[in-house]
């Protein structure tokens, strides 16, 4: 089993991917074991689709039944997420509130990133995660923007360069 880093931006234009390979070995680093980017593009969930409601546990769609499986597997998360208007991303929100008791009690991480490191949006992903009973990690990292981006675009090494003890030790919570 593996800790799974769920890259939870979609927009045609995100880093989110490309940050998620600068920091997977590192919390993997950190951790002591393997992480294992899912990126919500691949995962292609559909919007609230079933018919009764996640805490049920009663999936009809293959979607939602491949999701929970993915989920069950893993030993832990590390969310990856944007701030869009103050708040983390829609396709989060739908991949959390998909499945329910899949998540139980494992341990689970946010890492931030934007203009603000998505200040906002942590704290608010984290009070989701709390709701279906993640142990969702005290600290999180959040990388602003800052001068990693430049008139060429997003300069991931420059980002990630400051946090990268902080992303081993987030590992290290998760282990």
């Amino acid at each position: 089993m593996a800790l799974k880093l769920i890259v939870t931006s979609t927009r045609d234009s995100r880093v989110g991917d490309a940050i998620a390979q600068h920091i997977a070995p590192l919390i993997a680093e950190g951790a002591g074991r393997e992480v294992e980017v899912l990126d919500l593009v691949e995962v292609n969930l559909p919007p609230a689709n079933e018919p009764q409601m996640p805490s049920l546990g009663n999936y009809q769609q293959e979607a939602t039944k491949a999701w929970a499986k993915i989920v069950a597997s893993a030993d832990g998360f590390v969310f990856l997420t944007p701030e869009y208007n103050g708040f983390f991303t829609a396709a989060a929100k739908n991949a959390v509130d998909t499945v329910y008791a899949e998540w139980g009690g494992k341990p689970a991480a946010i890492v931030g990133y934007g203009f603000g490191g998505a200040n906002r949006a942590v704290p608010l992903l984290a009070q989701l995660l709390t709701n279906v009973n993640l142990q969702v990690a005290e600290s999180s990292v959040q990388m602003p923007f800052g001068d990693a981006l430049g008139e060429e675009g997003l300069d991931v090494d420059a980002l990630v360069a400051p946090h990268v003890d902080a992303l081993r030790a987030l590992g290290a919570q998760l282990a």
